[in-house]
């Protein structure tokens, strides 16, 4: 049961509160046209207000109304584009004529629900009506998102298209986190670069008394970068699993590694063979 489906700015009046099968979701009055509430705003809290308390129902009506939103969006949005991208089943649902529930209040207004409310309503039929109010609502072209850093929808200050996110904030964390990303590439890259180089001097060089992983974490340290043996096993692997993304070993170092297995297999097997007799 819905405790409050509206609460007004200026004068509070809230419905009767009948038996709904549907989130527990307020929605605000809308200033400016007549509108009975904010429809907008109503579908972001919908959107947005996901928790581990929801039920399937709400689930449902929230994936759903996602579905609706989205299309809409990527239209432009442009309804005209959007009709024409549906496919019948779901453009036939959409322009099938519907009422809204008027309910009655302690005051002299009544207020227009933006979904039915009786028991037999499926999340659809609710996502569904919820849509069609937003969408004949005068602020509906506010609402924007998903927001690119935190993934809400929000409503805008203008109509002007094409914004990313929904703070501030949001903008400038995903810029920081990109230059971030950026430097760490250049990080990576420049260090497989000065592994590879020190595995060319170890191939020319062939030390016997140092191995090829002591050689290139000196190489490294050279050069002012500190790593251990477990990152040049993270760079190999990385090799193996995207060929071009990590270090591979020359040809004569791969040999080394595989006779070095095999003559530790060989005294393992040996050493339980002893253990035996």
């Amino acid at each position: 049961m819905c405790d409050k489906l509206f609460s007004m700015k200026k004068k509070r009046t809230e419905p009767l509160r009948p038996e709904q099968n549907t989130m527990p979701v307020q929605a605000t009055a809308h200033e400016g046209d007549g509108d009975l509430f904010n429809a907008p705003q109503h579908v972001v809290d919908l959107l947005n207000g996901g928790s581990e308390q929801d039920t399937k129902f709400d689930q449902d009506l929230r994936a759903e109304l996602r579905i609706w939103v989205d299309d809409w969006l990527r239209s432009g949005p442009n309804t005209r584009f959007m009709l024409g991208s549906l496919d019948p089943d779901r453009l036939q649902k959409l322009l099938t004529k519907n009422y809204c529930l008027l309910v009655a209040t302690n005051g002299g207004r009544m207020l227009a629900q933006p979904f039915f409310a009786f028991e037999s309503s499926t999340p659809d039929e609710i996502a569904l009506a919820t849509f069609r109010q937003f969408v004949t609502h005068s602020d509906c072209e506010l609402l924007s998102g998903p927001c690119a850093t935190c993934r809400k929808y929000f409503i805008t200050k203008t109509r002007r298209a094409g914004t990313k996110y929904c703070s501030r904030k949001c903008g400038s964390d995903l810029i920081a986190k990109t230059a971030i990303g950026l430097r760490n590439k250049e990080l990576h890259d420049e260090l497989l670069a000065l592994a590879k180089e020190a595995l060319s001097q170890y191939v020319e060089e062939r030390p016997v008394a140092t191995s090829w992983q002591e050689w290139v974490l000196a190489h490294l340290r050279g050069k002012g970068h500190t790593r251990t043996e477990k990152s040049l096993s993270h760079w190999i692997n990385d090799e193996k699993a995207e060929p071009g993304t990590g270090l591979k070993l020359p040809p004569e170092i791969e040999a080394l590694q595989q006779a070095k297995s095999v003559r530790v297999t060989f005294k393992f097997a040996n050493k339980k063979g002893e253990e035996k007799n």
